[in-house]
């Protein structure tokens, strides 16, 4: 869930580009001719079905089965790729220059290339599934501008993401809710850094800021994506009896996600096979874009390698969103999964 999607190409208004596509359509000059030609053009199922392997990987949450949040609509997204206008497009050489893995692009200016089209750097089964969903929602809302409640649609997708990167704090819990040796504190411990993301971190994430509740009903309207407060979500678990799974209601833990680290570092050294402990902090701001970004991840990686396998390692990634730090990995003797995530970094 950690990608870093493309903001949507720079737009002319809509008169001026239905005056563009007029006049391309009387033209002698085929698309083609007026830009190189796309590398691959793809069906709108490829999407997809990338979308859905997604949406898969919550579908085994009890907040997805119990329809407490809702990523995204497929029908809603089938129905606008569906569409004459929004043809689908593999090309990394028309990526190239914005390092990003996807984009949607409407208009592109002088240059022509793309009208209405989604393209990617690669296939869109290889594509982080947040990026994708990211570039499709621009697809739908395009067909919508006119009714949109925000000044620029990307309030909308970026509010998205902010939600999507809380969606893994909240699988946590849950992970932790139905492990055989759940614990009270340990439980209250994963909410606490849920909440304190979505209260703090999510809010403005992308620079964005925060949305009306009518911005967020709309959102959900034209996409199917609505993800509650954590209040509301609270509620639900505790009215539901997941949380007696636990030992019973947890009591309060620590206030932030920084007092909790320690005690999962205890936590873990308790069990004998910790010999050590090694935290990685990743800036991934938008200044550690392509170059600086691999070699931060190569390093990381490299000194991973040369630890001994009874140092637990956890990694933290900052500068997405001012000075909150994101809790990427807590605390495990699992190497692979920490490397992984390491390597999922991006500017």
């Amino acid at each position: 869930m950690n990608s870093s999607p493309a903001h949507r190409s720079g737009s002319l208004p809509r008169w001026v580009g239905g005056l563009l596509t007029s006049l391309i359509l009387i033209s002698p000059l085929s698309r083609a001719a007026a830009a190189p030609l796309p590398q691959t053009e793809i069906t709108s199922q490829a999407v997809l079905d990338a979308l859905s392997t997604w949406f898969a990987t919550f579908s085994g949450y009890e907040f997805s089965q119990r329809g407490w949040v809702t990523v995204g609509d497929l029908a809603k997204a089938r129905a606008r790729l569906e569409q004459w206008d929004v043809e689908v497009y593999i090309d990394p050489n028309y990526l190239n220059e914005t390092k990003a893995a996807a984009a949607y692009v409407d208009y592109t200016n002088a240059g022509l290339g793309y009208f209405n089209d989604l393209v990617f750097a690669t296939d869109p089964a290889n594509v982080a599934g947040a990026t994708v969903w990211h570039e499709v929602m621009h697809a739908i809302f395009d067909a919508h501008d006119d009714e949109l409640l925000v000044t620029s649609d990307e309030i909308y997708t970026w509010y998205m993401e902010g939600q999507v990167v809380g969606l893994g704090y909240l699988m946590a819990f849950e992970n932790e809710l139905r492990s055989a040796d759940c614990n009270p504190e340990d439980l209250e411990r994963e909410w606490t850094r849920f909440n304190h993301f979505m209260t703090i971190s999510a809010i403005d994430f992308g620079t964005y800021g925060a949305i009306s509740d009518a911005g967020k009903d709309q959102l959900t309207q034209l996409t199917g994506f609505q993800v509650p407060d954590p209040a509301t979500l609270r509620g639900l678990y505790e009215s539901s009896g997941l949380l007696e799974k636990c030992g019973g209601t947890p009591t309060p833990g620590p206030t932030s996600t920084q007092a909790a680290l320690p005690t999962q570092t205890q936590k873990s050294a308790s069990t004998g096979k910790t010999t050590s402990s090694r935290m990685f902090l990743l800036d991934n701001s938008g200044s550690m874009e392509g170059e600086r970004i691999l070699a931060a991840i190569n390093s990381a990686q490299a000194t991973l390698r040369g630890l001994s396998p009874t140092t637990e390692v956890a990694a933290q990634f900052f500068g997405v969103y001012g000075c909150e730090v994101a809790v990427v990995q807590d605390f495990t003797l699992d190497h692979t999964a920490a490397s992984q995530v390491i390597a999922d970094a991006t500017a």
